[in-house]
């Protein structure tokens, strides 16, 4: 019997859609099984989490209409398990500590090293 390839299910939330379909075009180009959802905004990051659960989510943390660290809250409190990446060409010190403690997995800077995504999502898949 074959062993089941699981499929990481990944939201990304970025506000530009050009660095959202970078991503999509890499994870392709490198043949990785990812079921990718996207959201342009907080507010339809929101509605996507609350209603869909991921395995990963890249978030932007400055986004036009609701941070990324208050998606981030909210992600939180409906899922402690997902892991949560930060995306942000700001790399503060003080931002990267409240993220910290508002329970991030990890922080990649803009511009992204994709290898790291790809790194997490291969990590997920165990």
């Amino acid at each position: 019997m074959m062993k089941e390839v699981m499929k990481v299910k990944m939201l990304i939330v970025d506000d530009n859609q050009f660095a959202v379909e970078q991503i999509c075009n890499y994870i392709k180009l490198n043949n990785v099984e990812v079921d990718i959802h996207e959201a342009y905004n907080g507010q339809r990051a929101i509605e996507k989490v609350d209603s869909n659960k991921y395995d990963l989510i890249l978030l932007d943390i400055s986004m036009p209409d609701i941070s990324g660290i208050e998606v981030l809250k909210h992600i939180r409190k409906i899922d402690t398990n997902v892991k949560v990446v930060i995306i942000s060409v700001w790399a503060l010190d003080y931002q990267t500590e409240e993220l910290t403690k508002e329970g991030i997995d990890d922080y990649l800077a803009k511009p992204l090293e994709m290898d790291k995504i790809i790194e997490w999502i291969n990590k997920i898949k165990g």
